[in-house]
């Protein structure tokens, strides 16, 4: 079946993850599970919550000794081999995972004032650090050459003369023929017999060079200096392709607390609390098309579960049970990078559409033909709840 057709049991209470794909919305700590079981056909009726599997976990109680115990699991880069095809001198992807905590446990007492036989009252804590970076080298991806931000072509088009267009390609736009004008330039004269505005297969056209093959700042796109200035885009780091590592952080905390207790020999209480708070970083804004690293994203998902369970024996044929639980996570998403739209955009310049630029935005920007660079921030900080 698919994943969300499974089930996760915490304590007897329920620990999935309905709003997304299925999986848990709570992942205790290794050392603090003290039995796991994968049911996957023919379980009895107590677990017909799903359809699929049910993976049921017991998280530790105290006993009625003290016990502590701490760990720290790592994993690191330096231990790996290379990869078959990635020999040396290549960059490897960064790999950095320590996953480090605690735990004690053991009776609750206070001599001989409460619980001196050590019968009653335990008490069970497991705080846990999860550390990663998971790097990935990334595909190679073509973008424009910093070098020509501000109109000059003259290195990257060296063998390529750039001359004004023709009269008939800006098609009597005024303002376009006086921005020329503007600049001391003339507009190129098309050949008059068919209309072409270059001079190969034998076009008689009159151009008018661009000197040093430099485009005059005043017919640059002001919006567009403006971004190009602010890193829309990044740098290539080698001939004209960018590929850089990703090194984005996934961060998590996470706190159990058990508590169990015996009021009687029939009657039994046991709870627990959990609160696990992670941030996932993401060098690429999600779910856009975006392709350079400019701006990503910062996910963080607290998550919660708490089980209040208790059992009480009616005869030695006859138990009785009550629970409750309630689990649940929040999304809180924070765009990060080239968020915001940098001071001198939007000033004068044409626009789509009328009124402020209240939110501060840049639109998607898709570079098409030579480079398919791509930047998009997917959306606004949100949260959900």
């Amino acid at each position: 079946m698919r994943q969300n057709h499974n089930i996760y049991l915490l304590d007897g209470g329920e620990d999935d993850d309905r709003g997304g794909a299925g999986g848990m919305s709570i992942a205790p700590s290794t050392d603090a599970i003290a039995e796991f079981r994968a049911l996957t056909s023919n379980y009895s009726a107590d677990y017909g919550l799903s359809s699929a599997a049910t993976m049921t976990m017991v998280l530790k109680s105290g006993t009625n000794t003290l016990h502590a115990s701490a760990w720290e699991f790592n994993r690191n880069d330096a231990f790996d081999a290379r990869g078959f095809f990635n020999p040396a001198p290549n960059k490897l992807a960064k790999l950095r995972l320590n996953v480090f905590g605690f735990n004690v446990g053991g009776p609750v007492t206070f001599g001989k004032l409460y619980n001196p036989d050590k019968k009653r009252t335990f008490f069970f804590y497991n705080m846990e650090w999860r550390r990663l970076i998971q790097g990935t080298l990334g595909a190679a991806q073509t973008v424009p050459d910093p070098a020509t931000y501000g109109g000059q072509f003259a290195a990257s088009l060296a063998t390529t003369a750039l001359h004004t267009p023709c009269t008939n390609q800006v098609g009597g736009n005024a303002g376009i023929v006086a921005a020329y004008a503007a600049a001391g330039l003339t507009l190129s004269t098309p050949d008059a017999a068919t209309g072409a505005c270059d001079t190969k297969n034998g076009h008689a056209a009159v151009l008018q060079p661009f000197t040093g093959n430099k485009i005059p700042t005043s017919l640059l796109n002001g919006n567009a200096q403006a971004l190009v200035g602010a890193g829309i885009f990044p740098a290539p780091t080698a001939g004209n392709t960018f590929q850089g590592p990703s090194t984005t952080p996934t961060n998590l905390k996470e706190e159990i607390v058990r508590i169990d207790h015996n009021f009687t020999s029939k009657f039994s209480v046991f709870g627990h609390f959990v609160a696990e708070q992670v941030t996932q970083g993401y060098a690429i804004s999600q779910w856009s098309g975006a392709n350079v690293p400019t701006v990503g994203d910062t996910f963080g998902n607290p998550s919660y579960s708490a089980v209040i369970h208790t059992t009480y024996t009616i005869s030695p044929t006859l138990l009785n049970e009550a629970s409750f639980n309630y689990n649940g996570n929040r999304i809180h998403i924070i765009p990060t990078g080239l968020v915001g739209a940098p001071p001198n955009f939007d000033e004068g310049q044409n626009r789509l559409f009328t009124g402020p630029n209240a939110n501060n935005r840049i639109p998607t920007i898709n570079l098409a033909g030579a480079t398919g660079a791509r930047w998009q921030k997917s959306g606004t900080p949100r949260p959900y709840v």
